[in-house]
């Protein structure tokens, strides 16, 4: 998993004042030199078009650590605010114990304040250059779809 990834990601929302568009940009996980043998680092730059014939562009970009916890066997999220501490939990990533296809899926989700985030991760299991992931957010303010799919570069 570690190395540079092209992503795009398409955010459908169903309510007029959170915008609708696609994400496009690039990605890096890189393992991070702390303690934790199973700790990455992730980083992502990108331009969001909004709407469909808007012409509008803004520059996005987020950071998170990923740690694997290998006594449950579950991947802890971070959010991040620079490459080299943890910042605020964002959620546990659990595997499932019986996969249904050739994918190795995992699913996460983080209550913040009144929003409710669903993550969904799927790694095909036949080569490692793609990945998907899908959050469900739902909440007062929020009601989207953003669905993210990974190419290696």
């Amino acid at each position: 998993m570690e190395g540079v990834w092209r992503f795009n990601r398409e955010i459908k929302s169903q309510l007029a004042s959170s915008p609708s568009g696609i994400v496009t940009g690039q990605a890096t996980l890189i393992k991070t030199p702390q303690e934790n043998p199973l700790q990455y680092f992730y980083s992502e730059e990108g331009k969001f078009r909004l709407g469909r014939d808007t012409g509008s562009e803004l520059d996005v970009s987020r950071q998170y650590f990923y740690e694997y916890d290998q006594t449950k066997d579950s991947i802890n999220v971070y959010f991040a605010t620079n490459q080299s501490t943890p910042d605020k939990f964002f959620h546990t990533l659990n595997f499932e114990k019986e996969q249904k296809d050739a994918d190795w899926r995992a699913a996460g989700e983080h209550l913040c304040e009144a929003d409710h985030y669903n993550a969904n991760y799927i790694f095909p299991l036949k080569g490692h250059n793609t990945f998907s992931i899908e959050f469900n957010v739902r909440g007062p303010q929020k009601d989207y779809v953003a669905s993210t799919k990974f190419t290696k570069i």
